[in-house]
């Protein structure tokens, strides 16, 4: 699935955890999980499905 709204690819969420942790945001890594998208795709799947010609509402 494309990159859409709330989806943040694995290189981007590297990135924001390299930045929070310089900038004191975030004191330690996030736990191994803390990456997922799925909940997103999952929302974006019903929302289609709901909805079909979603993408001519942008």
């Amino acid at each position: 699935m494309p990159a859409g709204i709330g989806i943040m690819d694995e290189d981007q969420w590297a990135r924001t955890v390299e930045l929070a942790l310089q900038t004191g945001v975030i004191t330690a890594e996030p736990d191994v999980g803390a990456y997922r998208i799925d909940v997103v795709i999952a929302a974006i799947q019903a929302l289609t499905r709901d909805m079909p010609n979603l993408d001519a509402i942008r």
